[in-house]
């Protein structure tokens, strides 16, 4: 009789999970590997189909929310084993993402919010899970930890900023896109021509223009504004200098100032007649006063002329 010793273990290997631990968002899943021919194969003590290759696949295996283990066992018919666990991480919620810009919730700015600035670039804090990896605009970036800091650069005009969280299981989640409008240039500011240097006028009429949706101030207080970016307002001027400051604030951010000075001085009084001047009319108001005189005297005598003639 011929006895054939085997001591050594049969060859296992799991192809599928590719790796253990293996993350993953799908609640159920194969277990699929080679093994020596003429073996037995067992999970969790369930006996599997192995064909004359070798070759096994499971039925699918349910996964709890979590780690899920499973021992993998391979016996030749010498009873030597060959184990392996394999470890499934099942992940079904997508990380988390939060999102601030230059400090604010960019949620705020996302759909119909929009970001108007002048500045050169934007400082986009990112917190989301540790194990996340996160895109911007399409391209990685690095964390560290559960936090990422970009200063995100921007170009003059409208732009999206969008934002990707992805985790080893596979679950993602987009942000809304961040619209931000940028705008490097000033607004326009003018005084209309017609506004004087100096006046004897009390009341000021300061007229002027600037780009429709700016806010205007004049000394720090707020002038309206019309649709095409024309402002008007009354002042007060005190004697001597007047000195107004007008701002013009863009929705960006952005201002442009104006000094105008004004000096209001009192009219002259008119100036008194001289004594010559003042001759013909002291000798009409004489001449005047003579008449008067004799008109009245002559009255006085024809009454009395006739109360006498009456006696």
């Amino acid at each position: 009789m011929l006895v054939y010793l085997d001591t050594g273990a049969p060859s296992l290997e799991v192809v599928y999970p590719p790796a253990s631990p293996h993350h993953t968002k799908d609640v159920s899943h194969t277990i699929r590997g080679t093994a020596e021919p003429g073996s037995y194969v067992y999970v969790n003590q369930v006996p599997v189909d192995v064909d004359e290759f070798g070759t096994f696949v499971t039925n699918r295996v349910n996964l709890n929310e979590g780690s899920t283990q499973f021992t993998v066992r391979a016996v030749d018919e010498a009873g030597n084993e060959n184990v392996t666990q394999v470890v499934f991480l099942l992940d079904s919620q997508p990380p988390t993402l939060v999102v601030l810009v230059d400090g604010e919730d960019a949620m705020k700015y996302t759909d119909e919010g929009l970001l108007r600035t002048s500045a050169r670039s934007l400082t986009i804090t990112v917190n989301t899970d540790e194990d996340a990896m996160l895109y911007l605009d399409g391209e990685t970036v690095a964390t560290e930890g559960n936090q990422a800091i970009i200063v995100h650069p921007l170009s003059e005009g409208l732009q999206s900023i969008t934002l990707r969280v992805e985790d080893p299981a596979g679950n993602w989640l987009d942000f809304p896109a961040i619209r931000v409008e940028v705008d490097w240039s000033p607004p326009t500011l003018s005084l209309d021509e017609g506004m004087p240097n100096v006046t004897e006028v009390v009341l000021l009429s300061l007229k002027g223009e600037t780009e429709p949706n700016c806010t205007v101030t004049v000394n720090g207080v707020r002038v309206a504004v019309d649709s095409e970016g024309g402002f008007f307002k009354n002042f007060l001027l005190n004697e001597g200098v007047n000195t107004l400051i007008i701002e013009s604030t863009d929705r960006y951010g952005q201002t442009t100032q104006v000094t105008y000075s004004v000096t209001m001085v009192a009219p002259e009084p008119e100036p008194w007649p001289d004594a010559e001047s003042l001759i013909p009319l002291m000798l009409g108001i004489t001449v005047a006063v003579l008449v008067v005189e004799v008109v009245i005297l002559h009255l006085y005598w024809r009454r009395k002329g006739r109360k006498q003639e009456k006696g």
